[in-house]
């Protein structure tokens, strides 16, 4: 089935680019600890971070890459492409492993395994390594890369169910991040049983990148553009900023009602990703000048 001529644009957004850029950098201050940076980035005034920017972003933009990539060379050029990127991302992962557990071991022993989650790897090297090759354990901090690979190597498989049925594959989507918040599904994992990023979960924001990408943006065009959408988009952020900032600041609490009250927890995060993602859409109609940047960067992935 053919991709629609829209996705085969040959020039990348550079607000894509800008919106990586500046999530991976918030992403790598937010990890230093007492760090005063760490106020410039989104985790301080809202209910989710950059890693949502980050993972929604790069769906839509495999969307644009491989969807374009597959109307002019085919499903076996586009396939090999994908897996390739896939594999790069896996290859560099392993990589980061290898100087991760040297420089724990350099700076400090024994003095970091709990902390960087490396104890397992220097008491059971082999077994370790045999799941780190699988997919199924990532120390502090690495586990976005872990997620990401996996996202990669399955994106064929995305990008078919898409090009049959976009509707009924971001429907698939979301009944299996639904059975991640009841039932608990996860990617398996060692030794503990448990990404803290759950493929299963993540999964369901990169879809819906991809397929905003792939027919949202012309069937939601009308609600993206309406004034009303505008208004909640600013009331929803305003509300996630002193609720947020409450929980940095006790003097704000008095300003939210006991029994109104709402804690950073899983559920809470889970329902303020597909909202964030909602506001970041309706951005994309914001500016006519990033539209006229369009066309001076060729497109690449």
């Amino acid at each position: 089935m053919d991709v629609p001529a829209a996705h085969a644009s040959q020039y990348r957004d550079l607000r894509l680019d800008a919106c990586r850029g500046l999530a991976l950098w918030f992403i790598f201050v937010d990890h230093i600890p007492d760090n005063a940076l760490a106020w410039l980035t989104l985790r301080n005034y809202g209910f989710s971070d950059t890693s949502e920017v980050f993972v929604f972003v790069s769906g839509y933009t495999c969307m644009l890459a491989y969807g374009g990539a597959l109307r002019e060379q085919g499903w076996l050029t586009t396939a090999v492409r994908a897996l390739r990127r896939g594999w790069e991302i896996y290859a560099a992962f392993l990589v980061l492993l290898i100087a991760y557990f040297a420089l724990v071991w350099i700076i400090g022993g024994d003095r970091y395994l709990d902390e960087t989650n490396t104890a397992v790897f220097f008491h059971y090297p082999g077994a370790t390594i045999v799941r780190v090759l699988a997919l199924q354990f990532a120390p502090v901090n690495t586990d976005i890369l872990l997620t990401f690979a996996i996202l990669h190597l399955t994106f064929p498989a995305l990008l078919w169910l898409m090009t049959h049925t976009a509707t009924a594959t971001l429907g698939l989507s979301f009944l299996l991040y639904l059975m991640v918040q009841i039932f608990d599904w996860h990617v398996p994992a060692w030794p503990r049983g448990e990404l803290y990023f759950n493929p299963f979960a993540w999964q369901f924001l990169f879809v819906i990148g991809a397929w905003y990408a792939y027919e949202g943006t012309a069937k939601l065009r009308p609600v993206l553009k309406s004034r009303t959408l505008l208004i909640l988009a600013i009331v929803y952020l305003l509300l996630s900023f002193v609720v947020a900032l409450s929980w940095q600041f006790n003097a704000l609490e008095g300003l939210i009602p006991p029994r109104s009250r709402i804690r950073s927890t899983r559920s809470t995060r889970a329902i303020s990703r597909r909202c964030d993602c909602c506001i970041f859409c309706r951005s994309r109609w914001s500016s006519r000048a990033w539209r006229r940047a369009n066309g001076t960067v060729r497109s690449g992935l």
